[in-house]
């Protein structure tokens, strides 16, 4: 299994950790964590549901928000940035 951390910059002047497991080079199977407002994917449901991916042959990437990254309190008015940062990182990977 490979770990790649993909550095995203962020609007929170810090850099968003995306973190990709590829298990197999040519695997077209992959599992998306996508954090809550308050639950990261390092707890406990997601964290064992990435594992669980993992054992069962997927790829995994578990994402990380800007504001998430520095280490900050969502303010509703942002939300719009949170969404166009997932949008612009996607498109460009």
């Amino acid at each position: 299994m490979k770990l790649e951390n993909v550095m995203v910059p962020s609007f929170w002047k810090t850099e968003m950790r995306q973190k990709y497991y590829q298990l197999q080079e040519d695997n077209r199977k992959l599992v998306v964590l996508f954090p809550g407002k308050n639950y990261p994917c390092d707890k406990p449901i997601l964290h064992f549901a990435g594992a669980s991916a993992i054992q069962s042959g997927y790829d995994l990437m578990v994402l990380e928000y800007g504001y998430q990254a520095a280490r900050t309190d969502l303010d509703i008015h942002d939300l719009q940035r949170v969404i166009e940062e997932s949008h612009e990182w996607f498109n460009e990977s």
